[in-house]
């Protein structure tokens, strides 16, 4: 399953927004079974007037929330905001436009075939004569398994829990990694350098998050952060 979802919202501020200085979207994510839900944290700083050289500062969270329809195994969720854009609307509004995907595997469902026993009626036979001597009878050979044959089948079965085990434990010790995301626009006199100096991020690591080249104003860069445990 994959799913591109646009996400609109226009967000009355108190005062007017003359220009908007900086800005940075970030997201926090709840999965159920049956919904994925979270918010969109805009914040950054703005000028109230084009010459005024103070700037305040705001944030605001955004719910959104996506139903889910199909059977999907939570474990492989992956959830991205692919674009971010906004603009100012009349003297105090600002919308953001926000473009993000959702995407996991269908869970896979295992049939387990149950055994079916089979009613068998016997007839009552009736008794047979036996017309050979008793003492003609061989009486029939008793099959043995020696020792040797039940220590291996013994270490066989250590062997098979032992798997199990390794199994259940490499399964238990496996670890969800979740990542915020900064989007950041590109402003006038920013390098990648004191970008990254911003959000306190490695530098390489945004390198590999984008195909960056030159840099150039109005340029969304993707910021990836890991989430303190």
């Amino acid at each position: 399953m994959k799913t591109t979802i646009p996400f609109t919202k226009e967000i009355l501020f108190k005062n007017k927004i003359a220009e908007i200085t900086s800005i940075s979207l970030e997201h926090e994510l709840n999965t159920t079974e049956n919904e994925i839900s979270g918010n969109f944290i805009v914040s950054g700083d703005y000028k109230t007037h084009e010459v005024c050289v103070n700037k305040e500062e705001f944030l605001y969270k955004l719910p959104f929330s996506v139903e889910i329809t199909e059977n999907i195994d939570l474990d492989t969720l992956n959830f991205e905001i692919t674009d971010f854009n906004y603009e100012i609307v009349g003297n105090n509004t600002l919308k953001v436009n926000i473009e993000f995907i959702v995407e996991a595997d269908e869970k896979k469902i295992i049939e387990e075939e149950q055994d079916r026993e089979e009613l068998v009626t016997f007839e009552k036979a009736e008794p047979e004569v036996l017309e050979t001597p008793l003492d003609d009878i061989i009486p029939p050979q008793e099959t043995t398994i020696d020792q040797e044959e039940t220590t291996n089948l013994n270490e066989d079965e250590r062997l098979n829990e032992q798997e199990k085990n390794t199994i259940l434990n490499a399964v238990d010790n496996e670890e969800n990694e979740y990542m915020t995301y900064n989007v950041h626009i590109v402003r006038e006199m920013e390098t990648l350098e004191s970008i990254c100096e911003t959000y306190n991020a490695n530098i390489d690591i945004v390198k590999e998050y984008n195909n960056i080249e030159t840099l150039n104003i109005g340029d969304k860069i993707i910021i990836p952060q890991e989430q303190d445990e």
